[in-house]
């Protein structure tokens, strides 16, 4: 693919490779589906497809997906209205809270099986995908130290995508990084 990405693409932030996509100067964009709050148009939004990343390890197939694990829990100060706050998280897992949701986010796919899925096809490709995945991996700034997520991998991915040919050096490069941050 790297013969087809934009010469600037380490420059874009997400949104404004998105926003090259919605007006057809760029064909697609590696993203999670939370772009599409990009598209407003109706005709827009049908063009938009989701499909898995391609294979990186044999092991795992295209069976993986990347995606946020999002909820709503009830902290210990929450004690002195325990019952207001059982009723808002209650209330959170209603159809109605969802219905109320997707009027402003309609192209968001929850976690609730008593919301039917509309007939929108982005969503119906989500939950598609969803479904047919065997693992559910964090983002790895959710899951490793800040101080390797922020410092160390962004800026490797960045050279990685300015420079696709170094990638034995720049996996060196994190890995001495890596020793560096973690002595034990």
């Amino acid at each position: 693919m790297f013969p087809y990405q934009n010469s600037n693409a380490a420059d874009l932030d997400w949104a404004s490779a998105g926003r090259l996509v919605v007006q057809m100067k760029a064909a697609m964009q590696i993203m999670g589906s939370y772009h599409s709050q990009l598209y407003s148009d109706p005709d827009e939004l049908s063009d938009l497809a989701l499909f898995p990343f391609p294979e990186i390890s044999k092991a795992y197939k295209r069976d993986a997906l990347v995606a946020p694990v999002n909820g709503y829990v009830i902290s210990k100060s929450a004690a002195k209205n325990l019952a207001n706050a059982k009723s808002l998280v209650t209330w959170f897992a209603s159809a109605d809270y969802a219905e109320t949701f997707l009027s402003s986010a309609p192209t968001t796919l929850l976690a609730n099986s008593s919301v039917p899925i509309s007939d929108n096809p982005f969503l119906r490709q989500q939950a598609a995908l969803v479904n047919s995945s065997k693992y559910s991996l964090q983002f790895l700034d959710r899951v490793t130290r800040p101080d390797f997520a922020n410092s160390v991998v962004g800026p490797a991915l960045q050279s990685f995508l300015k420079n696709p040919g170094d990638k034995k050096k720049i996996a060196a490069n994190m890995a001495s990084q890596w020793r560096a941050l973690s002595p034990d």
